[in-house]
């Protein structure tokens, strides 16, 4: 006689039951470990949060330039540098008043009737935000003819903190 159905001494044995306590608490585990991971091999590697600075370019004009050039430079700057930026114009009124103002506020006393807003010159103040600045943006300013002076100073985004960049 031939027997079809198998006898339950013989039957694999089932694998014990898992719960789903147990198999929450393990993933959370693995996830963890895959995060602390990643976190410590990304700051090994060199990764770091980089903040965004504010850097003001100055363009100190040469006295005789005229209001056409001015806005050439004005359209020039604009399309050299990135991002959203500011353009201002300060000035020789404006340049003089803040340097008697400055003048007074050191204990000076007041300016001698030979310093006028005639021996100040116009400014264009651009304001760009980044984490860098390339000085080759401001080179092509530096030899033009209408141009005296640039320079550029950045606030840390971190910090605060303010430093001129020496760009040749």
């Amino acid at each position: 006689m031939i027997e079809t159905a198998e006898s339950p001494e013989s039957a694999p044995a089932a694998p014990p039951r898992r719960s789903w306590p147990g198999l929450l608490a393990l993933s959370g585990a693995s996830l963890l470990a895959g995060v602390a991971v990643t976190v410590a091999v990304l700051l090994l590697a060199g990764w770091r949060h980089v903040p965004v600075h504010r850097f003001e370019v100055v363009l100190v004009l040469q006295a005789q330039v005229s209001s056409g050039q001015r806005e050439e430079i004005v359209a020039e700057v604009m399309r050299a540098m990135p991002g959203e930026n500011t353009v201002t114009l300060v000035t020789r009124e404006e340049q003089f008043e803040a340097f008697r103002q400055d003048w007074e506020s050191n204990g000076n006393g007041p300016l001698p009737d030979s310093v006028t807003p005639a021996l100040s010159r116009e400014q264009l103040k651009v304001s760009v935000s980044g984490r860098g600045f390339d000085c080759a943006l401001v080179r092509e300013f530096q030899d033009r003819g209408e141009v005296d002076q640039v320079s550029v100073t950045r606030w840390d985004g971190g910090t605060g903190r303010k430093s001129v960049m020496g760009c040749r």
